[in-house]
């Protein structure tokens, strides 16, 4: 199992949707955990996701390093992957 934690600011749902697309065709088990400042609607998109597992909005503006160690926190499993929301993942 791999946790994968992916910061983010609000300006990047577009991005982030087309990283959620590829990571739903993989077959190793995962988590996904978002950690950053997002507004409602963008919280709402990522709830409604059935493979976003854990979702950490910070109530102010913090810093790349900071969403990834709140993420990194939040992970449940040992084997971490950080990873930007502008990636695409390949099929396995």
């Amino acid at each position: 199992m791999i946790s994968i934690v992916i910061p983010f600011i609000n300006k990047g749902l577009p991005a982030t949707i087309n990283l959620l697309a590829s990571l739903q065709k993989q077959t190793v088990p995962h988590e996904i955990i978002f950690s950053g400042t997002a507004s409602p609607s963008t919280i709402a998109f990522l709830k409604a996701q059935p493979y976003a597992k854990v979702i950490i909005n910070t109530s102010e503006d913090t810093s790349y390093g900071a969403n990834v160690n709140l993420g990194v926190e939040a992970a449940k499993f040992p084997n971490l992957i950080i990873m930007n929301n502008d990636v695409v993942v390949p099929s396995n």
